[in-house]
């Protein structure tokens, strides 16, 4: 099975609720995570995460949609 770490990471944040619990579920900083994160954003020209302080990490409809595309494109 192929996984992608941008999957990982959304569903790290989401399952958390947070970028650092996300990056501490992951075993990595939440410094590495956020930066992937917004390179990951600025590749795909889109929005992934809700980024509102003192609120808990939401994925964006686009980031929703990619972790269905990927859990479709796994089906066995």
């Amino acid at each position: 099975m192929v996984r992608n770490p941008l999957i990982d990471l959304l569903q790290a944040v989401s399952a958390q609720g947070s970028i650092s619990r996300g990056a501490r579920a992951l075993g990595l900083s939440y410094r590495h995570v956020w930066g992937e994160l917004k390179r990951w954003e600025q590749e795909l020209g889109n929005e992934l995460v809700v980024w509102e302080k003192g609120q808990s990490a939401k994925l964006t409809e686009f980031g929703a949609k990619l972790m269905w595309a990927e859990r479709q494109a796994q089906w066995p």
